[in-house]
């Protein structure tokens, strides 16, 4: 199978679903979900600054919303790192269910925003794999960018190993993930980047929003074309990360060898064509000698 083949899966799977797959996408990035996706960003840490308080990704240490002081900041600080902390304990939980939630459209099953929260029952190995992923990807990102590219990937599929197996710990679902994505790192990095058209196609209202500006902002200028182009920009980077969750679901299951679909010649999924019945070959009957007589029986 080919990218274009998980994304077709994967604009099939969500023809009606696209609604609740944005807003289950957008709560489990809010929550800290990270699947190793390459565009996923989630709430990692808080920085004080000396204006404000700013709240970033700790993959990519890009600071993303900054909170100024108050006269009060301390009440601030505390609140801030309190769902901060929430946030970095429940990443693992989220980020499991989340990978459920993607399995089970791929599936063609029925899907629901609950799902998000039905692993907390295996809250601690969730927690364990969480810390473990993010280590591994830190510790081989201290050497090189390139390095840590490569751990994210092999470790891309560490959830929905540990949402199919539930008897593996966090280090064993991790380990698993790097054997299954031996040779396959590759074909998951160029799924990736075959979005990097619609992410700059999600980017288009802004891109008129500076156009205009440009032409119109000594004449007249207003807030509302801001705020509708960057509305606009957040809902089709959400439907894009919904997108490319469904499409990596589906690689999984490609990967792992639990595919139920067979691709037709023109590169469409189809449902794989049922066998024609066996037919049993006649057993051949070992000739045996009449126990009545010593005589052979093809004598007779």
């Amino acid at each position: 199978m080919f990218a274009k083949d998980f994304r077709k899966i994967a604009r099939d799977r969500l023809k009606n679903y696209w609604g609740l797959a944005t807003v289950t996408g957008l709560i489990s990035a809010l929550l800290g979900a990270n699947n190793g996706n390459a565009f996923a960003s989630h709430i990692d840490y808080v920085e004080p600054s000396n204006t404000g308080m700013g709240i970033g990704d700790a993959y990519t240490g890009v600071t993303f919303y900054n909170i100024p002081f108050t006269a009060d900041h301390t009440v601030g600080l505390t609140i801030m790192f309190m769902i901060s902390l929430a946030i970095f304990l429940i990443a693992g939980a989220i980020t499991v269910g989340y990978a459920r939630f993607n399995l089970r459209l791929v599936e063609r099953e029925q899907v629901s925003l609950s799902m998000l929260f039905s692993e907390f029952s295996r809250f601690w190995r969730a927690f364990a794999m969480h810390i473990l992923r993010f280590v591994y990807i830190f510790l081989w990102t201290l050497l090189l960018i390139i390095p840590g590219v490569i751990a994210r990937y092999a470790y891309a599929l560490t959830p929905y190993i540990m949402e199919q197996r539930s008897e593996l710990t966090a280090s064993e679902a991790i380990a698993a993930s790097k054997e299954m994505m031996k040779g396959n790192k590759g074909s998951l990095f160029y799924l990736h980047m075959t979005f990097i058209g619609w992410a700059l196609l999600c980017m288009l209202p802004i891109y008129l929003w500076i156009i205009f500006s440009r032409l119109y902002w000594q004449i007249n200028f207003s807030v509302l074309p801001i705020f509708i182009a960057g509305i606009m920009t957040l809902i089709a980077f959400l439907m894009l990360y919904a997108y490319i969750s469904a499409a990596e679901a589906a690689f999984y299951q490609h990967v792992s060898g639990k595919s139920k679909q067979v691709v037709s010649n023109d590169g469409a999924p189809s449902e794989p064509k049922s066998r024609p019945p066996m037919v049993e070959e006649p057993v051949p009957v070992e000739r045996t000698k009449d126990r009545n007589s010593s005589l052979d029986m093809d004598n007779l």
